[in-house]
């Protein structure tokens, strides 16, 4: 199994794609949003996936994320969003809250 995980941005993403001991088995890809989105990113994990399972996890977003997802599903491919939700040991290096 494959896991893509992607981090949406108005203009473009970035992704990577882990084996199911989650080591990186390639380089960060970084990719225009644009109509060639869901194309490149099918080739890219077919020349790296060998016919494994792939799911995409997508960070949650904006718009974009969505239709981001929406041509992979369109695909056949699984989706999972990734809520990210910072607490306040994340947010301050001292695990202070900045109040």
């Amino acid at each position: 199994m494959v896991t893509v995980g992607i981090d949406p941005h108005k203009h473009v993403h970035v992704a990577v794609a882990v084996d199911a001991d989650g080591r990186r088995i390639s380089r960060p890809l970084t990719i225009k949003n644009d109509a060639a989105l869901i194309g490149v990113l099918l080739k890219w994990i077919r020349s790296i996936a060998d016919g494994m399972p792939v799911t995409w996890a997508i960070e949650h977003g904006r718009g974009f994320a969505s239709s981001l997802a929406d041509g992979l599903l369109v695909a056949g491919h699984e989706v999972i969003w990734v809520w990210m939700v910072l607490n306040s040991s994340a947010k301050s290096p001292s695990g202070c809250s900045r109040s």
